[in-house]
């Protein structure tokens, strides 16, 4: 794709773009929240969780990251709780 189309697909509409390129010019007017996002990638010092767990934590039906988002959106629960229970299933080998 190109660079016009990226920022039309994904940055016109508040999404992230997966092309670093695009990541660093489209997003100048996003939303401080998304820019954070991009500058993670952007710089690389964001940390890919790697688990043979890893669907179980973060894609299964009521993953432990899944109930996180809940309760913060929700307000229903303990962050730093909701936190651990994802990292123990990712500890899993």
């Amino acid at each position: 794709m190109q660079a016009d189309s990226l920022k039309q697909v994904f940055a016109d509409k508040g999404d992230t773009a997966s092309n670093i390129r695009t990541l660093k010019t489209a997003y100048t007017d996003a939303d401080p929240r998304v820019q954070t996002i991009n500058s993670v990638i952007i710089d690389g010092h964001g940390q890919t969780p790697k688990s043979p767990a890893f669907n179980e934590a973060f894609n299964a039906a009521g993953s432990p990251w899944q109930l996180l988002i809940q309760n913060a959106v929700w307000g229903k629960g303990n962050l730093q709780a909701d936190n651990q229970a994802v990292s123990k299933v990712l500890s899993k080998e």
